[in-house]
């Protein structure tokens, strides 16, 4: 049976790998927005 020092331990870990997940996630996704060209557009307008 996991006693509470142990389940502790691993919900701490757990919580601090989503984060640094989250925040690798968030760096690639903003370099890789960064790398566009200036006039290219995601959406094209409707007109």
């Amino acid at each position: 049976m996991i006693n509470d020092d142990q389940l502790n331990t691993l919900t701490i870990s757990c919580g601090l790998i989503m984060i640094t997940l989250i925040v690798v996630y968030h760096a690639i996704s903003s370099t890789v927005a960064g790398n566009e060209k200036p006039n290219e557009q995601k959406v094209k307008p409707l007109n």
